[in-house]
């Protein structure tokens, strides 16, 4: 985990982003981290930079069924 470029997002919901090798982390204002499996780099850059980041990720990550997983941050 140490060697994602993680990313500051604006949202109510999300704190941070990062994107490797078709693998999605995000870290929510809770704390609590996820990993999306099988994202395209594509999807996971229009989350990242849409006006709505919460709204995008629910729409194109959480309700598109992605595979995922909770991930402990060390």
């Amino acid at each position: 985990m140490k060697d994602l470029d993680w990313q500051n997002v604006i949202s109510s919901n999300i704190r941070r982003m990062a994107y490797k090798e078709g693998q999605m982390f995000v870290t929510f204002t809770s704390g609590d981290t996820y990993r999306y499996d099988g994202v395209p780099e594509e999807t996971f850059l229009a989350v990242r930079n849409a006006v709505s980041v919460g709204k995008t990720f629910k729409t194109h990550i959480k309700d598109a069924g992605f595979a995922f997983s909770k991930v402990v941050v060390g």
